[in-house]
């Protein structure tokens, strides 16, 4: 019977061997006889990570760290692990203390300037990505992680040198043709950020960020047929490491008469008052529809023609035969811009509810506009196609206008200290009875409706309402 000290030499000749089933092997029997062995827990949390077990590799990493807390490449694992589970702020304490003890590490500071920008703690990501390329000027990840901090802070032209410099030190880093690829976009240079976005993934194939890129930049450009394809690639990536939800097959979009569609959203608000125009095309087809969504949204939506039964997500629908996303149905249904679906309204408000707003909003005023001005902030959500209510004084002053204020959330604060007047419709707006319920009523004693890219002015469009939205240069292909 081999000692301990054998036991452990074997592991790490085996570990440096490649051979990992035999070395973790070893390092389970030296756990037998020692079961809070530093060494041997480090390399099981770090099997576990390399199988996407995340959990079990953080928690084994950290027991491995109360027993050797000074050794700085775990503490950066442990941060690894974090990351990988969505804890942000916890894997930077972690590649902060991997710092402290080896403050000269290069790739380190890269790694921790890219989860500072995510967290947007820009000033520090700066830091952090400046000190990286200080410690080492030919470091890519260092190049890379600066350019997504300049290009969140708006520096368009200087995150294109960043990503650059960057490819020259490491041409085939697909990451950053990709994030160059933004850049273009941004710029409005739709060629190159197409060319970008091509050459991410020439080198790597399964880049499932730069599908998506790919694909949107083609819907910008009017190519729908390819880029809702590779839209579609970027979400088939992505599902493979999610666990499967149905055992029912994907729709295909062929008719399916007598059957039951599921179609389940898988994006925000907006996007489901968007692409809910489908339900009575669906229905036509001989399609019984379900429709998993927002709990919230339900009373809005058992307002459209074709849907026959809604659930909250995450309820268990009745029976069904197929299902889809709901963002999946342009392509399905061959939507190109000659014949994107216009039959409006498709979503209606309740007639007592308009009665009972029209009668608070009577007045003199000779045209009603109802106001939006911001968005909820999202992570990866341009927060440049918002802008501030004082935007609207001209408009404010004209003669016969009142200005009616449909914005909740982040961003009615303006309204406080706003120098022209707003009609305000209260902190209860859409409280009692569902999402956009009240604002639908109101918007049926609305002349037209101004906002930015939100769900306020999906919500218009869906209702037939005059609607203008005001868009960024480089505008959001929907």
């Amino acid at each position: 019977m081999p000692t301990t000290a054998e036991q452990l030499v074997m592991a790490r000749h085996h570990r440096q061997a490649g051979d990992l089933l035999l070395a973790e092997s070893y390092y389970r029997q030296v756990l037998q006889t020692d079961p809070g062995h530093p060494e041997s827990l480090h390399f099981l949390g770090q099997l576990a990570y390399m199988k996407g077990d995340y959990d079990a590799a953080a928690a084994l990493v950290r027991d491995a760290l109360a027993r050797a807390p000074e050794v700085a490449a775990w503490h950066a694992d442990l941060g690894l692990a974090h990351q990988a589970r969505g804890r942000a702020e916890e894997a930077a304490t972690c590649y902060r203390q991997a710092l402290r003890l080896n403050p000269d590490w290069a790739d380190l500071h890269a790694t921790l300037g890219g989860v500072l920008a995510d967290m947007g703690r820009v000033d520090d990501a700066v830091r952090h990505c400046r000190e990286a390329i200080r410690l080492r000027p030919d470091l890519p990840a260092g190049h890379n992680n600066l350019g997504n901090v300049l290009l969140r802070l708006g520096k368009t032209a200087e995150a294109a040198a960043s990503y650059q410099q960057a490819l020259r030190a490491k041409p085939d880093l697909a990451e950053a043709h990709n994030n160059l690829g933004n850049v273009w976009l941004e710029e409005g240079k739709i060629d190159d950020a197409v060319h970008c976005f091509r050459n991410a993934l020439r080198l790597s194939p399964e880049y499932a960020d730069a599908h998506k890129n790919l694909g949107l930049t083609l819907l910008k450009s009017g190519d729908f047929e390819a880029g809702f394809a590779y839209y579609e690639r970027s979400v088939s990536i992505s599902d493979r490491l999610k666990p499967k939800r149905f055992s029912q097959p994907e729709w295909d979009g062929r008719p399916l008469p007598g059957g039951t569609l599921l179609l389940h959203v898988e994006h925000g608000i907006g996007d489901t008052l968007l692409m809910i125009r489908y339900a009575p095309i669906i229905r036509r087809q001989g399609l019984r529809l379900i429709l998993e969504c927002q709990r919230s949204l339900i009373p809005l939506l058992s307002t459209c023609p074709g849907i026959e039964q809604l659930v909250a997500r995450g309820e268990s629908p009745l029976s069904f035969d197929v299902h889809a996303a709901l963002f999946s149905l342009p392509r399905l249904l061959g939507t190109r811009v000659h014949n994107i679906p216009a039959d409006v309204p498709y979503l209606f408000a309740r007639d007592d509810l308009i009665r009972q707003w029209r009668d608070r909003l009577n007045g003199p005023a000779r045209l009603k506009i109802g106001i939006c001005w911001q968005g909820n902030p999202m992570p990866g959500v341009s927060e440049h196609r918002w802008f501030s209510l004082a935007r609207f004084g001209t408009i404010a002053r004209l003669p016969g206008v009142q200005l009616v204020s449909l914005q909740k959330g982040p961003g009615a604060e303006q309204l406080a200290a706003c120098p022209f007047a707003v009609t305000q419709l209260g902190s209860d707006l859409d409280e009692a009875n569902g999402a956009f319920m009240d604002t639908a009523a109101v918007m049926k004693d609305l002349d037209l409706v101004i906002s930015p890219d939100t769900a306020v002015a999906h919500l218009a469009g869906a209702m037939g309402i005059p609607v203008w939205v005001l868009l960024t240069r480089v505008a959001d292909w929907r």
